[in-house]
């Protein structure tokens, strides 16, 4: 390469080196002689084997005597080498301070950048996380809302229902005495046609009880005290009637007195 175009690149270096050192980086001009001397020696170094790398790579493409295979494998090492010098970070082999001193501030800048924008960035999702929380809180609460609510309501129903079910009770109950009542009227009227019609005193018998007297005094016994349902017979009670009531067992006798009956057990 060319001495001219190699001091060129040089100054071209130098300048880069000045240019992207940041602002808070202090200006290659206002360093040491020692530090300038120091990283114009280290700069020098690079581009040497930059240019050496590079007329390497130029010669290889320029070879004819070695297959093509072999000449594509170096040429790619070599390449692969140049990339890693140019991608790779300022290797500093100054031990001077001055040197060392702005490196290190150009590192920790970066590095604070980067904690800035990591703390930013974690800002941001801590707030995302935050509004994301009170959505969540005010979901849940509206849930436990709706909850109580449809608790309260099937309570309700359920409270409803019972009390339909305890007056419909009520209400059969009621239906079945008034049934009850209506047919034992009936039959009572039935009861009462038969007699008059089948069974009337005789005109010459008075003072005697009629048969529908006889029936209610034995109904009333055996229902009010049914640890004794006998009816004392007496000269009241037409001999006829207590006949019947025995014959077709309506009624029966006490076992040891035969002055007492009872309704038959139905």
């Amino acid at each position: 390469m060319d001495p001219d175009q190699g001091a060129m690149n040089h100054n071209h270096g130098a300048m880069d080196l000045d240019q992207g050192a940041g602002p808070a980086l202090t200006p290659f001009n206002k360093l040491s002689e020692a530090a300038q001397k120091e990283l114009q020696d280290n700069c020098e170094k690079q581009f040497e084997q930059l240019e050496l790398l590079q007329n390497e790579i130029v010669l290889l493409s320029d070879m004819s005597g070695e297959t093509l295979p072999e000449s594509v494998n170096r040429l790619i090492l070599t390449n692969s080498e140049l990339s890693l010098i140019l991608n790779s970070p300022a290797n500093l082999s100054s031990k001077h301070p001055e040197v060392l001193r702005e490196a290190v501030n150009e590192e920790m800048e970066k590095l604070c950048s980067e904690l800035e924008m990591v703390l930013s960035w974690n800002k941001a999702k801590k707030e995302t996380f935050l509004e994301c929380c009170e959505r969540e809180q005010k979901l849940l609460e509206e849930k436990g809302e709706v909850y109580k609510a449809a608790v309260a309501h099937t309570e309700q129903i359920r409270k409803d229902k019972e009390s339909r079910s305890t007056k419909k009770c009520l209400q059969d109950h009621k239906d079945k005495l008034g049934k009850l009542a209506a047919y034992h009227i009936k039959i009572l009227d039935i009861m009462m046609n038969v007699i008059e019609e089948h069974f009337q005193l005789p005109d010459d018998q008075e003072g005697l009880l009629p048969l529908e007297t006889i029936l209610e005094r034995l109904m009333n016994k055996a229902l009010q005290t049914t640890h004794d349902p006998y009816v004392t017979i007496d000269e009241t009670f037409w001999p006829a009637y207590i006949e019947t009531l025995l014959r077709y067992g309506i009624a029966v006798r006490h076992p040891e007195d035969n002055f007492k009956i009872r309704l038959e057990s139905f």
